[in-house]
């Protein structure tokens, strides 16, 4: 036990430091992860990033950044493998795994570089830092309540992900399947379809440039109702001061989709035109890797962002007066096809591009207004519903973080927070 190590006789807390009750341990090479979809969670420095047959650790444990410009804390439930660029914590006395997660995210491990060409995370440093130890029922204690918020966060990310993937299938059935005219044809079963529902489209296909499409269905393309409006440079210098949030690539989903971890505010020019607003639509038309998975890819604006700006590598919507649902553009840009379209159209070698004409040549298939209507309103409840789990995760998450440090540090005790 280190010198520097005091005994609290009040409440028994320890003041040591890491290296008094833990060690980190190296990762190892693997190969062929990233192909596998079960098994073992295999971590590197920033999180889970594939699966392994076998675990390097048989046990819940905390994974550390060892390279990297970011280096995160991240904490496996059950056993887990670690590759070469992250270590993980092997304690040297018993303490509760979950408490020591938290603990570590309350200290900068990026400040911990090893002063290799690569920043990595010094081991040396680490086991310097100082930790308040409590007595090992108060560190359960401390768990069970960061680690309730944490549970209900990642049930409603659950929730969102199964509620997202629903409204995603109900859009292939109506709009690319074409499941309820089928039904009208004879062609096969009801299942479960709303007959009120069902009697708003039509029994038979008519011909088109795309096959077979319902009876009074129109194909259009993007650019007969939308034009592009194309971002600006942004004084990075401004970054974190108060303004919109810049919506640059780092928010797009791979694919599509809002991507919310990367959130930065800009407090510099901000014209009205460069401007976003709930339900607003923008999309990339470049992609710095060649997997081009950002390519052409769509994110709309949450509720939860009151306003944007537009980056240099995005472009927003602007429909115009006669332009159908919103709803229905933007579940037409998550869809495989419109993916494998901008794939088949990227232009450039180690950045690659997507012409605004081809953008806006891409096909939208258009119904009658009274089935637009039904689809935004069963996309109402669905997204209505995402967005109220959003907001319940949101305000979780700013407990939790108001908690943390002082569980942590003792200023607050697990017992008061239960009374309250």
């Amino acid at each position: 036990m280190s010198e520097a190590c005091e005994v609290s006789e009040s409440n028994g807390w320890q003041d040591l430091r890491w290296g008094d009750i833990a060690t980190l341990e190296y990762g190892k090479s693997l190969k062929g992860y990233r192909e596998k979809t079960s098994g073992v969670p295999v971590y590197g420095t920033n999180g889970p990033i594939g699966f392994n047959d076998e675990a390097l650790c048989e046990t819940a444990g905390v994974v550390i950044g060892r390279k990297g410009a970011y280096r995160g804390v991240h904490f496996s439930p059950d056993a887990f493998f670690v590759i070469d660029t992250a270590f993980y914590l092997k304690p040297k006395i018993e303490f509760d795994i979950k408490w020591a997660y938290y603990e570590l995210l309350t200290k900068d491990i990026n400040s911990m570089d090893s002063g290799s060409a690569i920043p990595s995370t010094s081991r040396e440093d680490f086991y310097g830092l100082p930790v308040k130890v409590p007595p090992l029922p108060e560190q359960r204690a401390i768990a069970s309540i960061l680690g309730a918020l944490d549970d209900k966060i990642e049930l409603n990310r659950r929730m969102n992900a199964t509620l997202e993937s629903l409204a995603r299938a109900i859009f292939k059935s109506w709009f690319v399947d074409f499941d309820p005219v089928k039904i009208n044809a004879g062609q096969m079963p009801a299942d479960s379809y709303d007959p009120t529902l069902l009697s708003l489209f039509p029994s038979t296909f008519q011909d088109s440039e795309l096959g077979p499409l319902p009876e009074g269905w129109r194909i259009e393309t993007l650019g007969d109702h939308v034009e592009l409006q194309r971002g600006k440079t942004y004084k990075s210098k401004l970054k974190g001061t108060p303004g919109p949030y810049l919506l640059g690539l780092g928010t797009i989903e791979r694919n599509g989709g809002f991507r919310a971890e990367k959130l930065v505010t800009y407090g510099g020019d901000n014209p009205q035109n460069l401007l976003l607003y709930p339900g607003d639509l923008y999309v990339s038309l470049k992609d710095v890797t060649q997997s081009a998975d950002l390519l052409g890819s769509v994110a709309r604006v949450p509720n939860s962002i009151e306003v944007g700006r537009l980056t240099q590598d995005t472009v927003k919507l602007v429909f115009n007066a006669n332009a159908p649902s919103r709803s229905i553009v933007y579940r037409t840009l998550l869809t495989p096809a419109y993916r494998e379209y901008c794939r088949s159209c990227a232009t450039g070698t180690t950045n690659l591009g997507l012409a605004r004409e081809d953008f806006l040549s891409y096909p939208l298939i258009v119904p009658p207004e009274e089935i637009e209507n039904a689809f935004d309103d069963t996309m109402c409840q669905i997204e209505g519903q995402i967005d109220m789990n959003e907001r319940e995760s949101s305000s979780l998450a700013r407990s939790r973080d108001l908690l943390l440090p002082k569980l942590l540090s003792g200023e607050l005790q697990a017992d008061q927070v239960r009374e309250n």
